[in-house]
């Protein structure tokens, strides 16, 4: 849910000393241990990526579901979606992500005086994305990583949550208890099955607050627990989560690059709302409640409407997704009166079915259409669930269990306060042009200082402060709102010749080059190759068919050993379908050649080598064709294939061959 962090009665692990690790000790065993490493060794993953994947690890899982990442989809879905901001990630940053993590949580002292600069060197870079968006900047953002949320994390202002909170409750008006807390307007049930469940239901009509369980729950339905408004919010829960230190974990072992997501926070988006409908081999199979514990009955006489322009929507965003099986969670905002994308995941066992279950033979059939489409509500509100509501709620946000700032374990608050008074200045001046700031700075130091007619000392002194702090201004803008510096990167000492997706202006530019890369300009190959565009509109440089096709015009980078090591491993080198070789590019204007790496195939297929080569990947083409969803899905399935799929052992992971993404681009198909 965007809002709602429901509790369960299970151990409160935010009291740990553990917390947020602790969970991924239980689970993944030696994988999350870290080890007594040192030196360039520290990184090493504890097991080889075949072994990773031998079991239901966090690669395993992660690996299934990064081609459903929000920025594999959002290029061609946005108008349907939440605006949205990437900031790419550095190597530097997800290391030191993780030896905070180590440091605070597991009491290793291997986080230093550089990893502090950099994350304050983050903080500021996201201060910097959330001033530039104005709705962003007035209305708040919610964030993720690319493949999922931080649902798990500790918001900076835990007193905010309480206070939301119990101003949620008072609008609601004085306490109604009821005898069976199960019925409500929000979560009615058909009733309770046994006379132990009545007792328990009973046991929890009335909280603490003097309030029912039923406006508990409406309350907490409309506290922002994820809303960040600031770079330090955002922060908080970077550094408090445990799904974020296990994909940082995951990318510094095994590769893959994530990105910090920052969407235009919606204030009518509520858990009750939000739907999930599958979709099998190109057909909706069916819908439910995303929420499959709880019965809400002003659900019930909007099932059609909702279900008539639900199949609608996705009607519309079936042709641009680029794939036939997966997931995709819409939400209704009844204020606007629409029904909103929200993401994509997998069809796979271990996505969740809600109001199905995939144990269920009829479910499963339902799910894979071989039986009629449904469309599923909560009949039945689950047993004991506002028990292990309320229970979960109240120990998630009692402020006893209230945690150190996450700078406190890396800054003073001398500095703490020295730098917020910086980035507060650099914000009044993006209300104010630099341009008037400077004018300002010159016409008070003309005053003060200047042979007209002496003005009144006073008036000379004051003038002189004016301007000093006018000056101030503009270098606490220059220094907080300018151009962000890659604090902590390695010098780019690696030629790289790029001439499809990685180019500018094309979709994974930023993602892999927008750090740890410095671009030198337009080149072209010495050689000639044959250079095709697959049925997902990636193009391929067949490097095994040199003297063929044309020479292929392209981009040259410098690029340093982190984002080497990152590109290889989205490229798939490793992974046996890709290499990286060396060859001769020639900048047109000073005739300059310069020996570059390039990404191609291991081995060229025939049906590719049959294909109509072109001189260039336009970013035209690219914008028409490029399906990267389609695409990232090809990579991993060359990548998973043989492999048993999470949570089903015996289940591999079907057979696949590059061959089948050649031929014309999809979109090129009716031409």
């Amino acid at each position: 849910g965007n809002k709602i962090g429901f509790g369960t009665r299970t151990p409160n692990i935010c009291q740990s000393p553990l917390f947020p690790i602790f969970p991924i000790l239980t689970t993944l065993g030696s994988m999350a241990g870290p080890r007594e490493r040192t030196g360039t060794d520290e990184f090493a993953p504890p097991n080889s990526k075949e072994d990773a994947l031998g079991f239901d690890s966090e690669h395993l899982l992660r690996t299934e579901n990064i081609p459903f990442d929000i920025d594999n989809w959002y290029p061609r879905l946005a108008a349907h979606t939440f605006e949205s901001v990437f900031l790419p990630l550095s190597r530097p940053e997800a290391r030191a992500i993780v030896r905070y993590n180590w440091t605070v949580h597991l009491h290793r002292g291997v986080f230093t005086a550089a990893d502090a600069t950099v994350l304050e060197a983050l903080e500021a870079r996201l201060d910097r994305a959330i001033e530039g968006n104005q709705a962003m900047a007035t209305g708040g953002c919610f964030m993720r990583l690319c493949g999922r949320s931080p649902k798990d994390a500790n918001p900076l202002d835990r007193g905010r949550i309480r206070r939301e909170y119990q101003a949620a409750l008072d609008a609601l008006g004085p306490a109604e208890p009821t005898s069976d807390p199960q019925n409500s307007a929000i979560s009615r049930s058909v009733g309770t099955t046994s006379t132990a469940e009545a007792d328990d239901a009973e046991g929890v009509a009335e909280g603490a607050s003097g309030h029912s369980v039923e406006d508990q729950m409406l309350a907490a339905a409309k506290v922002g627990v994820m809303k960040c408004q600031t770079g330090a919010d955002v922060m908080s829960l970077l550094l408090s989560s445990e799904r974020v230190y296990s994909d940082m974990l995951d990318w510094l072992w095994y590769g893959e690059p994530e990105q910090v997501v920052l969407r235009v926070w919606e204030p009518d988006l509520t858990l009750d709302f939000e739907f999930r409908l599958y979709v099998h081999k190109g057909k909706l199979t069916a819908i439910s409640q995303y929420d499959h514990y709880t019965r809400y009955d002003h659900l019930l006489p909007l099932k059609p409407m909702l279900q008539r322009r639900m199949i609608a929507l996705w009607e519309t965003l079936h042709p641009l997704v680029g794939v036939d099986s997966y997931g995709m969670d819409l939400v209704y905002l009844q204020q606007s009166d629409e029904i909103r994308f929200l993401e994509l995941s997998p069809f796979l066992r271990c996505t969740g079915a809600h109001c199905f279950r995939w144990g269920n033979d009829v479910d499963a059939d339902v799910l894979e259409g071989r039986r009629p489409f449904e469309f599923r509500l909560v009949e039945q509100t689950a047993p004991h669930f506002a028990s292990m509501f309320t229970t979960g709620w109240d120990d998630r946000w009692d402020a006893a269990a209230d945690p150190a700032p996450f700078w406190s374990h890396y800054q003073t608050p001398t500095r703490r306060r020295a730098l917020g008074l910086r980035r507060g200045v650099a914000q009044l001046s993006r209300r104010v042009s630099t341009r008037a700031w400077a004018i300002a700075a010159t016409t008070m130091a003309a005053v003060a200082l200047g042979p007209a007619p002496t003005p009144d000392p006073s008036v000379r002194a004051v003038c002189l402060v004016a301007a000093g702090c006018a000056a101030a201004v503009l270098a606490c803008s220059a220094t907080a709102l300018g151009p962000p510096t890659n604090v902590g990167e390695a010098p780019c000492t690696h030629a790289l010749f790029v001439y499809g997706t990685l180019k500018r202006g094309m979709q994974w530019n930023s993602k892999f080059l927008a750090s740890g890369a410095r671009y030198v300009g337009e080149v072209r190959t010495v050689d000639q190759f044959p250079l095709v565009v697959g049925r997902c509109g990636v193009p391929y440089l067949l490097h095994d068919m040199k003297g063929d096709g044309h020479r292929v015009f392209g981009e040259l980078y410098m690029v340093n050993d982190d984002t080497l090591q990152g590109l290889d491993d989205y490229e798939g080198v490793g992974k046996c379908y890709y290499k990286r070789p060396l060859i001769e590019v020639i900048d047109a204007g000073s005739g300059l050649t310069t020996t570059a790496s390039v990404y191609c195939m291991l081995e060229s297929p025939t049906a590719f080598k049959t294909m109509t080569p072109l001189e260039m990947y336009s970013l035209s083409l690219h914008l028409q064709c490029y399906r990267a969803t389609e695409h990232i899905q090809l990579k991993q399935q060359l990548y998973l294939m043989g492999k048993d799929q999470y949570t089903r052992r015996g289940v591999p992971h079907p057979a696949v061959s590059i061959d089948i993404d050649a031929g014309l681009p999809r979109d090129h198909e009716s031409e």
